[in-house]
């Protein structure tokens, strides 16, 4: 039976793939994301006979050449994107202290990420997805040439517009502090109220280009677009860290203090998807039923129904992928973190002996945290299904595949049911539950403070960051999951930022202080470069 002629009218998978790649706009108003199946109901409608297995199959192996497209993976990497921790910026450490046992106030503070990593080196989403590959672009442009389908849009000049999207973060609020001292000792705690908000972002000139690749000629679509599928976020406490020191050492140079510091995973958002989508982590994605879809086309010539739950079925699996990349957690993601710092200060006029370093003084904290293990949800992807290929004699020759397909029923609705599963399978990475060892967190803090006679003054100086590479492990795998998995490419990377940080505070006699803060983090590595704003005020008593 020659399906060729029959299947044109349906761009099918090619439609399916290059909609998924290149996020092609759609209503998908009708069919609830989390009913896909019933959105299909065709169970009772459409039943599939053994010679429409065995014609899908010949259609699928031999015209679209699903073989070689499905044995590409579609993901480079599974992993979440590098957060550092509100608590953990220079900015909101202690800056000016009286001679007062109490202390409380609050930073008011917006903080933004223009370009996050992907990678260890890349902010591009091409390093993270595999469908920007040339080799799996031409073939599914030559399997459309071949069955004369006319795709909306050629793959190889649509591909290079997506190729250089990245995800944006921005986080503001109150990180509020207090400060309680006994003789020696100092309690201090941190603890953050913020909105948090991520998106997959483009350029305005990109957008303009896809905009007229894509025909979209109505913003206020766009924006809906935008909101329902590319925008999270949340507002909501983060963790509560706590810091308790004493001093270490002192001479007339320098006096130092070691401490303790504990962070609390007291996190939790109060609501979510405020503007844009709450996004949820399937263990597996849905699976089509290729054979009733065609036939829904072929013999109902309802080409509508389909492509509506073809671009319902795209739709969710792009709510999967925002599920791991713009899904931030507040705070560290529950991990609870034990650390010890040592700070220290030493007078400028104890180096340089000149009047005008009276004024100045050095300020620096060097610290380590270890955040303990937690069972978290992680993507993964199958290492290599080659085997299973194997096991089903399908690493023949399409030949001998099609022999065996057309001869035998039962083993064209085994391989018919393969490709079904490979297909979602290479779209919808698994959701696992895993322990997470996130590791050690390194800090190292200095500042130049300079205050005059008149209690107001400034300072300068760097802020250091950085945590080591995660390690994944106790993955718990259902049967029906294949593997082995791919646990490499699911950790975060190692990461590091390198800062500037200054401020300028006006000090009053009734005890408040006020001051107006930046942080700008210029180096980085495994996570995006970003700035801090902050007007902080405090009252000592």
């Amino acid at each position: 039976m020659l399906l060729k002629n029959k299947f044109r009218p349906l761009c099918g998978l090619l439609y399916l793939v290059a909609s998924i790649a290149f996020g092609a706009d759609c209503d998908f108003t009708d069919f609830p994301l989390d009913s896909l199946e019933a959105g299909l109901d065709m169970s009772h409608s459409i039943e599939c006979t053994d010679d429409d297995v065995m014609a899908v199959v010949d259609f699928l192996i031999q015209d679209l050449n699903a073989l070689c497209i499905l044995q590409q993976n579609f993901y480079k990497r599974t992993n979440e994107l590098n957060q550092r921790s509100l608590l953990d910026y220079g900015l909101f450490l202690p800056q000016k202290f009286y001679a007062r046992c109490w202390e409380l106030g609050a930073h008011v503070f917006y903080n933004e990420t223009s370009r996050d990593n992907f990678t260890r080196k890349s902010t591009a989403i091409c390093s993270y997805l595999a469908i920007f590959n040339e080799n799996l672009l031409d073939e599914i442009q030559q399997r459309a040439e071949d069955l004369d389908v006319e795709l909306p849009f050629q793959l190889r000049d649509v591909a290079p517009l997506f190729a250089n999207a990245t995800v944006q973060e921005r986080r503001f609020g109150a990180m509020f502090h207090g400060m309680r001292k006994w003789g020696k000792y100092r309690f201090r705690f941190l603890l953050p109220f913020y909105y948090l908000e991520s998106n997959i972002f483009l350029t305005p000139e990109e957008i303009d280009e896809i905009q007229s690749a894509f025909g979209i000629t109505d913003p206020a679509d766009d924006l809906e677009f935008a909101r329902n599928n590319l925008i999270a976020d949340k507002v909501g406490l983060g963790d509560l860290r706590l810091n308790l020191d004493f001093p270490f050492r002192s001479t007339p140079g320098m006096a130092s203090k070691i401490g303790i510091q504990a962070t609390i995973p007291t996190a939790f958002a109060i609501k979510e998807g405020l503007y844009g989508t709450k996004f949820k982590k399937r263990c597996r994605g849905p699976t089509l039923d290729f054979c009733k879809l065609f036939k829904l086309v072929v013999e109902e010539e309802n080409f509508t129904k389909a492509q509506k739950i073809l671009m319902q079925f795209a739709d969710a699996a792009l709510q999967q992928f925002n599920a791991n990349l713009i899904e931030q957690p507040m705070g560290n993601g529950g991990h609870f973190g034990l650390g010890i710092y040592l700070r220290s200060k030493t007078p400028l006029s104890s180096v340089i002996k000149r009047p005008w370093a009276q004024s100045i003084t050095m300020r620096s904290r060097i610290s380590a945290e270890y955040l303990l293990p937690r069972r978290q949800n992680r993507y993964f992807i199958e290492c290599d299904p080659s085997e299973r290929y194997a096991a089903l004699g399908l690493n023949r020759s399409i030949r001998e595949i099609i022999k065996n397909v057309d001869d035998d029923p039962a083993y064209a609705r085994a391989v018919l049911a393969f490709l079904e599963s490979q297909f979602t399978d290479k779209i919808f990475p698994f959701s696992l539950s895993t322990k997470v060892r996130p590791g050690m967190i390194f800090r190292w803090m200095t500042k130049y403070m300079y205050e005059t006679n008149l209690n107001w003054g400034y300072f300068v100086g760097t802020d250091t960051w950085l945590t080591t590479k995660e390690k994944l492990s106790d993955i718990r795998v259902p049967e029906c999951i294949p593997t082995p998995l791919n646990g490499k490419i699911a950790q975060k990377p190692f990461g590091y930022q390198v800062g500037f940080m200054g401020n300028l505070f006006w000090k009053r006699p009734s005890g408040w202080l006020l001051s107006l803060n930046g942080q700008y983090n210029f180096t980085s590595t495994g996570i995006g470069s970003d700035y801090l704003l902050s007007f902080n005020f405090e009252k000592s008593f």
